[in-house]
């Protein structure tokens, strides 16, 4: 899979370094789940998770600069489960994650985090788009981007590429906005002549 500037690949073990300081970077960590940065070993447990689920054609994949052969960050497709028939949901992160007394339906999100060297330059609005479509081509009703209200940046590229805000939800304790979009919303999207 590839974009016009990006490469993607799968994750490895080699990566663990990479991910380790991306993780563990406040700046980057604010948005992410605990808003805590990672260790090295919930980096290597979010990584062993991530890799999976590649037999099911999900998790993140490692974004590779074209021009540079370099690591920059990762998108992909990772699954939720939403608590349903509740006024405000929990997400639970990864199959079977959720408590066995809450009703959850699996919900599939594009995610995307890239080093603080490369915000700015559209990758994230590029990448989290191919995994988008990508998401719809392998049959998916529904694509969801969790994100945190104050992250300004996300929720752009999640407009950007047709999610609009559909509620919040909690996660790990914290609450985050719920951007989603449809099959039939995005048919809607390909057939309209492009404004981006």
């Amino acid at each position: 899979m590839e974009t016009s500037r990006i490469a993607f690949r799968p994750l490895t073990w080699d990566d663990l370094p990479f991910f380790t300081a991306l993780h563990a970077d406040p700046v980057v960590a604010r948005y992410l789940m605990s808003g805590k940065p990672r260790s090295e070993v919930e980096t290597r447990e979010w990584l062993e998770r991530v890799m999976s689920w590649y037999p099911d054609g999900l998790g993140h994949m490692g974004a590779v600069l074209k021009e540079t052969g370099q690591l920059v960050g990762r998108c992909g497709l990772q699954y939720f489960e939403v608590e349903q028939g509740v006024r405000r949901a929990r997400a639970f992160f990864g199959p079977g994650s959720a408590p066995a007394e809450v009703s959850t339906a699996r919900v599939i999100e594009v995610g995307y985090t890239f080093h603080p060297s490369v915000w700015g330059r559209g990758l994230a609005t590029e990448a989290a788009l191919l995994m988008r479509d990508h998401g719809f081509a392998r049959g998916e009703e529904q694509i969801m981007a969790v994100i945190h209200a104050e992250n300004a940046a996300s929720i752009r590229v999640a407009e950007r590429i047709g999610l609009s805000h559909r509620g919040d939800l909690e996660l790990s304790g914290r609450t985050f906005r719920r951007y989603q979009v449809t099959r039939a919303e995005w048919e809607r999207l390909a057939r309209a002549p492009s404004s981006r």
